[in-house]
């Protein structure tokens, strides 16, 4: 993701801004296993991408379905599907081997991983130093969603921006300065 910088540590959080949800929105206890992945939980790849595949119990997800296409005004939602990337700690991939210390170094200075978006502590909750698998999107029901998982906190302005710049990157392998994109705030 070329080297600019990612946004910093202490201001990555925000406390929800709205009722409805929004992109970037993190949850806690979002069913994470679905048909379609391996039995057990395994690490494909070979060389210096590996891959982390396999039914994840019940954690954290960042919402990554845009606010716009999910709400039609400030207090309703238009349709009832959610996508979210599963967040797992960095210490777990690590411990896996799906990421190598170099590769951490390198998310934590300017989240230049294509296929994760990093995520760092969330100070007055016990979220630990994470990665959101972009590559592993869940799609869910929006009242599944709501009755299984607890919203935790959103991503402030330039967080917003960095997981709208990772999508981006991700989706088309283009890389764009974070500060070209605006999210909604409301």
């Amino acid at each position: 993701m070329g080297r600019e910088r990612r946004p910093d540590d202490p201001a990555y959080y925000e406390t929800p801004r709205t009722q409805l949800w929004a992109q970037g929105d993190i949850f806690l206890e979002v069913p994470r296993h679905y048909a379609g992945l391996s039995e057990e939980l395994v690490i494909l790849g070979t060389g210096t991408r590996h891959f982390l595949s396999g039914p994840l119990e019940p954690g954290p997800a960042l919402l990554v379905t845009p606010s716009c296409s999910m709400a039609r005004s400030a207090d309703a939602y238009d349709h009832k599907v959610r996508t979210l990337s599963p967040i797992v700690p960095v210490s777990d991939l690590l411990s896996l081997g799906a990421l190598s210390e170099d590769q951490v170094r390198a998310a934590r200075a300017h989240d230049g991983l294509i296929n994760y978006m990093y995520l760092p502590e969330h100070p007055s909750s016990a979220f630990r130093e994470s990665v959101a698998l972009l590559y592993m999107p869940i799609t869910l029901d929006h009242d599944l969603l709501d009755a299984t998982a607890r919203r935790l906190c959103q991503l402030n302005l330039e967080a917003a921006q960095q997981l709208q710049r990772k999508l981006a990157w991700y989706y088309s392998g283009i890389e764009v300065e974070r500060s070209r994109f605006k999210p909604p705030r409301d």
